[in-house]
C-alpha cells in the first residue's frame, strides 16, 4: 500500500475514532448521520456491536 494512501486511512479511521467517542460521551449507541457531498448524499452510520 502506498504511503499516501495509508496515511489517508489513518487519518478516516482517527476521525472515526473521535466521532464514536462523541457520540458515546453523548450516551448514543447508535447513529445515522446523512452528510451531502458534490458527489452526492451519503448516510454515515455508527452502531455498537456485541
Amino acid at each position: 500500500m502506498c504511503e499516501e494512501l495509508e496515511e489517508s486511512l489513518n487519518e478516516g479511521h482517527e476521525a472515526a475514532r473521535r466521532l464514536v467517542d462523541h457520540l458515546l460521551d453523548m450516551g448514543a449507541g447508535k447513529c445515522t448521520i446523512p452528510i451531502e457531498t458534490d458527489d452526492g448524499c451519503f448516510i454515515v452510520e455508527v452502531r455498537k456491536t456485541l
